[in-house]
């Protein structure tokens, strides 16, 4: 099973990324949030992987530890983002740096818990903060502009 499979289970963000999700007996397993991030041009505001300016070699995930993590691109609607989903499995507050070539850093963190619902125990993210970078989020998806 590849990331795209490790998506969220709350109602609503279900029926926004329908595009990435498998067929599931989704009470049955544990699956964390999806975290869909989107790299526009600053200049431009067109997506970066999409126009492939960039692409999965260019880019590095990596946790406070230094430790490399997954990351798989997504299409959703013809264009490219990342899916960050493999950071759903880490509780409480964690830091990140997104490394963009060899000149770029974004980093950012995300505060991470399990919820229950009628029993059932899912990991939620809370909050999600990017610094020094313009964040919007449209849909679920977190647009940075580099």
């Amino acid at each position: 099973m590849n990331n795209n499979s490790f998506l969220f289970l709350t109602t609503r963000k279900v029926e926004n990324y329908t595009h990435t999700r498998i067929n599931h007996n989704y009470d049955s397993f544990v699956l964390p949030p999806e975290i869909i991030i989107e790299l526009r041009s600053k200049i431009n505001g067109k997506n970066l992987l999409t126009d492939q300016v960039l692409d999965s070699g260019d880019i590095s995930l990596k946790n406070a530890k230094n430790k490399n993590l997954n990351f798989n691109i997504c299409k959703i609607n013809d264009n490219h983002f990342l899916n960050l989903s493999a950071l759903g499995w880490y509780e409480g507050f964690n830091d990140y740096e997104l490394q963009i070539g060899t000149d770029l850093s974004i980093n950012f963190s995300v505060d991470m818990h399990k919820s229950n619902n009628n029993g059932k125990e899912f990991f939620d993210k809370s909050k999600i903060n990017v610094y020094d970078f313009q964040k919007t989020k449209d849909n679920g998806i977190i647009s940075i502009e580099i």
